[in-house]
């Protein structure tokens, strides 16, 4: 997922011709799309709740719905945001079973073609998302 985070602006450019940002920019978050697509098929089935495993492969396809499938293309940086907010709460939530905390609650996951520009948050946000050292 960190590969994800690194070239996260430049998800809506992966089904393009044309990329907004750069060509190599492209390609290595494809490259980061098909590791964490690969993650469903390894390290996914080391995580024993069944709620976390959805959620990492509701990740997955949301990063393919806006990177391959075009989905919201026309709320481009809405959609970089959404993927980045549900791909922390996916990390949150495997920090809770690593924790042995309680899981964050299920929330629905964010919806490409809505209208407006305000991005997708989960109903419970842990104290670190807005403190400027962590980085994400």
């Amino acid at each position: 997922m960190a590969d994800l985070y690194d070239w996260l602006p430049s998800l809506p450019d992966v089904g393009v011709d044309r990329p907004t940002l750069s060509h190599h920019a492209r390609r290595q978050c494809a490259s980061a799309m098909q590791s964490i697509r690969r993650g469903m098929h390894t390290d996914l089935y080391l995580i024993s709740d069944v709620h976390v495993r959805n959620r990492y492969r509701t990740l997955v396809k949301l990063a393919y719905d806006v990177g391959w499938r075009g989905i919201g293309r026309e709320h481009r940086d809405r959609q970089i945001r959404d993927v980045r907010n549900y791909m922390r709460y996916v990390q949150f939530s495997l920090e809770a079973i690593i924790d042995g905390a309680p899981l964050p609650d299920h929330v629905a996951a964010p919806v490409l073609e809505r209208e407006g520009s305000e991005a997708w948050l989960p109903p419970e946000l842990p104290w670190h998302w807005g403190d400027p050292a962590d980085g994400s």
